[in-house]
């Protein structure tokens, strides 16, 4: 099983047949989209998803259409998760549940205003870490030195908290002493970050079977971010009914 997480940059705009050709390619039973907005566009990119087989989606609703969200879909039926608790927050965050599969979709603001969706994550109930959970997307930091071109990243210790709970990053364990970006700034020296990320619980962890970024996305300038692809291996127990 295949999914693909991928900051798509400001809604997608006039980019969204290139993203649809992107999707297309990488071809993912789950995708996970941070910076999705409820506009033309966005409802443009949700209909050929549909016809693309995604015919199961969620995105939380906003208020302005310029706001930037997570939408989550895919070719399994699920559960949607809304999350009250986040607030103001709540556009940043979806909840997928399938059969045996938690799926958080995430898009975290930046500096400080992070804090808040650290602390919902960190307060998560401890069923999440028993069970077969996946925190995914565009969390804007990482872990110091390591995720980071120059040592300016916001609330890394957050981070590293978060990964204290119990979730494992999962690329960084199978990589770990790689520096690997996935978001260039577009400025000055072109300083990188590794900034989205895919947590797994422990129950989960067994079944990875690869974890990548795929950067001709970003390079190719379809997207400021490169996609994170992550393949979950377990074909006798399927996840969803």
């Amino acid at each position: 099983m295949k999914i693909l997480s991928w900051n798509i940059r400001q809604g997608g705009g006039s980019r969204i047949e290139r993203i649809q050709t992107v999707i297309a390619a990488h071809n993912p039973e789950i995708l996970v989209l941070s910076e999705f907005r409820n506009n033309l566009a966005g409802a443009n990119l949700r209909q050929w998803l549909a016809h693309f087989g995604h015919q199961h989606q969620a995105v939380p609703e906003t208020v302005e259409p310029r706001t930037n969200s997570v939408l989550v879909s895919s070719r399994l039926p699920f559960q949607k998760m809304v999350f009250p608790t986040l607030e103001f927050n709540m556009h940043r965050c979806v909840g997928a549940r399938f059969n045996r599969l938690t799926l958080l979709g995430l898009y975290f603001p930046v500096m400080e205003a992070k804090r808040p969706v650290f602390a919902f994550l960190k307060a998560l109930p401890r069923q999440y870490l028993k069970k077969e959970s996946l925190i995914i997307g565009d969390l804007n930091t990482g872990c110091r030195y390591w995720d980071e071109g120059r040592m300016d990243l916001s609330l890394v210790e957050e981070f590293g908290a978060l990964i204290g709970c119990g979730w494992t990053d999962v690329w960084r364990m199978r990589h770990p002493t790689l520096r690997e970006w996935s978001w260039v700034e577009p400025w000055g020296r072109h300083i990188g970050y590794r900034i989205d990320h895919a947590l797994v619980s422990p129950p989960l962890l067994p079944q990875v079977q690869d974890v990548f970024y795929s950067h001709a996305e970003r390079q190719s300038g379809i997207s400021d971010h490169s996609a994170l692809i992550l393949t979950l291996n377990n074909p006798t127990t399927p996840l969803c009914h």
